[in-house]
């Protein structure tokens, strides 16, 4: 949900024409550090996720595309 606030605050600084090059790096920082937040949170619970499957579950999701 966070990376999709900052989006919507990124398009309305951009759709806004009295906006500033300043504002404008200042939503696109935001939003890159919340997808480098999601990716952490993502990459915590893919971690957590693999402590609790057996290895043909691994596989299975594996080969879905579900893990990497």
């Amino acid at each position: 949900m966070v990376v999709m606030q900052a989006l919507f605050e990124l398009q309305a600084v951009l759709a806004d024409s009295k906006s500033t090059a300043e504002q404008i790096e200042e939503k696109v920082a935001a939003v890159r550090e919340a997808r480098r937040k999601a990716r952490i949170e993502f990459e915590e619970a893919e971690k957590d996720l693999l402590l609790l499957l057996t290895l043909d579950q691994v596989a299975v999701l594996t080969e879905l595309g579900y893990l990497d």
